[in-house]
């Protein structure tokens, strides 16, 4: 995906409810035409009003929580995982870093992120505050709001929200676990790449995985999109207890992109279940 934009109208006309309607209606009546629009309705995928999906965000609940997975093409790290808490006007949500982000923060080079949603019925819509919190706990957050939309189910888009949970390797340390674990002890995977044919992988520990009878797989997403041809490709043979997952994109774009890759694990004929995501940005040259 590059540059993808979905028109501001086509993502308006499938609410139908007018993003700029000149009278506000009464709360009843907006609530019938956006129902997922309320302190309590939020779940679901949301894009910015003008139809730019590099920044959005998914609301979902995961093991009691209220989670937002923020995107933002700006932020180092740009997919993000935080944690609400309910007011009575408003959502906050506090960063819960992981990985590379969390090495980040604990060492002082950034702040962990705090983003504020409320829902606009009027509008259709939720005004997005994002901001940061130093270790006194005082927040900066931007002065004025985003507006966003709710992700229309008929997009036909498919976008990848979750931030990996694993680091994803190239070329040489995408096939030998003893190069990735050298990148990794020297700060992280290396992400000046040669555009073209390019070898991704992740390691896991195959005990961490499951049992060794189930069946291992993977989806290959490029710029936070699935490849049709990179759907459940089937990890590699397990040696000395890492299990290798990789995967040959076709590359051929300068510039910034992000390779991921969902490993997922199937047992005694039942369905996928996902083990969790590898990713990492590169710059292809």
């Amino acid at each position: 995906m590059r540059h993808l934009v979905l028109p501001a109208a086509a993502i308006a006309v499938s609410l139908a409810c007018g993003g700029s309607a000149p009278e506000p209606a009464p709360a009843e009546q907006v609530n019938d035409k956006c129902p997922r629009v309320g302190m309590d309705a939020m779940a679901g995928d949301w894009v910015l009003a003008t139809g730019d999906v590099k920044t959005r965000f998914r609301v979902l609940q995961r093991g009691g929580d209220t989670v937002l997975w923020y995107v933002d093409p700006s932020f180092s790290n740009h997919k993000l995982e935080l944690v609400g808490t309910r007011h009575e006007h408003d959502w906050q949500f506090d960063e819960r870093p992981t990985g590379p982000r969390k090495r980040l923060i604990d060492s002082g080079g950034e702040q962990p992120k705090r983003v504020y949603l409320q829902p606009r019925l009027s509008k259709c819509a939720v005004e997005v505050l994002v901001g940061s919190v130093d270790a006194d706990g005082k927040e900066t957050i931007a002065p004025r709001p985003k507006e966003f939309l709710q992700f229309p189910d008929n997009a036909g888009v498919v976008l990848s929200y979750q931030p990996p949970d694993a680091p994803l390797f190239f070329n040489d340390a995408a096939k030998d676990h003893a190069k990735a674990a050298q990148e990794l002890a020297d700060g992280g995977p290396r992400i000046d790449v040669p555009s073209g044919a390019i070898v991704a992988g992740a390691w896991s520990e195959a005990d961490a995985d499951g049992d060794a009878a189930c069946t291992y797989t993977f989806d290959a997403w490029f710029d936070s999109q699935p490849l049709e041809a990179g759907k459940e490709q089937p990890a590699g043979e397990v040696v000395d207890g890492a299990r290798p997952w990789t995967y040959a994109y076709d590359a051929p774009y300068g510039g910034n992109h992000t390779f991921e890759l969902y490993r997922y694990r199937a047992c005694n004929g039942g369905a996928r279940e996902l083990i969790g995501v590898s990713g990492s940005d590169a710059a292809l040259n």
